[in-house]
């Protein structure tokens, strides 16, 4: 089992005994509205159904904890498991505006790039979620583009904005360097 050690955090795979603080924070709206693949409510079936779908395994999903305890999660989906890769993530309510997401962000990109295969990371956020906006940008990813994406938790197409990270620029930022 992999686990990273920040600052302030740990991030470590889910396990069974996560399912119903994942369901509990990502069954607020204002979580699951941000994101592509999170129903509102986020009902204890469906968290299970992640955790077994193999996602959550490995070296690709993280559940942030503090002190043993859930409070979000961030992955990186290479291609073939999202068509043109992807690095998502979300905090729960009660832990906004503290710099954890950032935190997360930034530790699985210095993760994700121990591959040398990995050349660039992409990452988007819907338009009207500017905190979204302010943690890519944190993190140095640069903007390359629109689309429209589904939200589950909206039930409609909404607009995302994209960025991508190549390992140049991830290098290059003080903060990567810094470890």
């Amino acid at each position: 089992m992999v686990e990273i050690v920040t600052e302030r955090l740990v991030l470590r795979p889910p396990n069974s005994g996560d399912v119903e603080r994942i369901a509990e924070l990502t069954s607020d709206f204002d979580i699951s509205r941000m994101t592509v693949r999170i129903p509102f409510p986020n009902p204890l079936a469906d968290v299970r159904a992640w955790m077994q779908s193999g996602v959550a395994s490995g070296e690709r999903a993280f559940l942030a904890t503090i002190a043993n305890d859930a409070i979000g999660v961030v992955s990186y989906f290479p291609p073939p498991h999202a068509p043109q890769g992807e690095l998502g993530y979300w905090v729960g309510k009660p832990h906004w505006g503290k710099g954890y997401a950032t935190e997360m962000v930034r530790a699985l990109i210095r993760h994700a790039f121990l591959s040398p295969d990995l050349n660039e990371i992409p990452i988007g956020h819907f338009s009207d979620n500017p905190a979204s906006g302010r943690v890519i940008a944190k993190c140095g990813f640069k903007p390359v583009g629109r689309r429209t994406l589904h939200s589950l938790a909206r039930g409609q197409d909404v607009l995302s904005l994209t960025y991508r990270l190549t390992r140049a620029d991830a290098e290059a930022q003080p903060w990567y360097r810094a470890r």
